[in-house]
């Protein structure tokens, strides 16, 4: 428990983690394996089913590869949640004490998702222009 808060174990000396690294890894390991098994699923699995020959066979494909993936998708977000509340504890002085850092925390939490970068000009669909923006 000591490595996942990045106090020094007892009975060491010196060279022990202190800055989290654990529950940092925890953290963005999870992140990536829920968001990268969860594109890949929605882009191969739920691909790979749509060519299925047999229209009454392509429901179970998908299902058959999604429920081998839950289970792991389960335990990259209990990962990435977990390491971000030893995080979040870790790191409670600066949220009590810095300006502005307790907003962006509670910012973030609440609303994961950056939100859309808006367009400057609609593009005609076929058409090579591309947004700057």
């Amino acid at each position: 428990m000591e490595l996942l808060l990045g106090e020094q174990p007892k009975g060491t000396s010196g060279m022990a983690p202190t800055d989290n690294t654990v529950a940092r890894t925890l953290h963005d390991l999870g992140l990536a394996a829920w968001f990268g098994g969860s594109l890949m699923g929605a882009t191969g699995v739920n691909g790979a089913a749509a060519v299925v020959e047999d229209p009454t066979q392509r429901l179970r494909v998908a299902n058959t590869g999604w429920a081998r993936w839950t289970p792991l998708n389960l335990a990259g977000i209990a990962a990435h949640l977990a390491g971000g509340a030893v995080l979040t504890g870790a790191n409670k002085g600066r949220l009590a004490g810095q300006q502005g850092v307790a907003t962006a925390s509670t910012v973030k939490r609440h609303h994961p998702q950056p939100p859309p970068l808006p367009r400057r000009w609609p593009v005609p669909s076929g058409s090579s222009r591309r947004c700057s923006g």
